[in-house]
């Protein structure tokens, strides 16, 4: 039986504007201050400008993000910064004992027979 792979083809991801990893996964490029500005005040623009498409309110919010006044800017870029931090935190491993406090019996078989012939199983039968 012939396979038929001719109608498949192969798709990859364009490599100028694709930020592949190593194991092929598209690593997400983390939100900035205008990205959390713009999910804040986008229902507002829709309001505002109803008949606008979705590129003409990004626009739009651009626009206003321009002329915003630096206390609003720094507010938005602040959050993102830590909201960044948030999702890359790396917490440290968690705190070993000392290693007097982890001794682990490693009984090797001639202590083992020691072991046998101080406690003498038999005699307790």
């Amino acid at each position: 039986m012939k396979s038929n792979n001719s109608n498949l083809r192969e798709i990859r991801a364009n490599p100028s504007t694709s930020t592949c990893t190593a194991a092929g996964i598209k690593k997400k490029k983390p939100p900035n201050g205008f990205s959390f500005y713009y999910k804040m005040y986008k229902n507002d623009l829709m309001k505002e400008f109803p008949s606008y498409k979705p590129c003409m309110i990004l626009k739009k919010a651009s626009e206003r993000w321009e002329i915003a006044p630096p206390v609003l800017k720094n507010g938005f870029l602040k959050y993102a910064d830590e909201e960044n931090k948030l999702r890359n935190y790396d917490p440290p491993h968690a705190p070993q004992p000392p290693p007097n406090l982890t001794k682990v019996l490693n009984l090797r078989e001639e202590e083992d027979e020691k072991f046998h012939e101080f406690i003498k199983p038999d005699s307790y039968l």
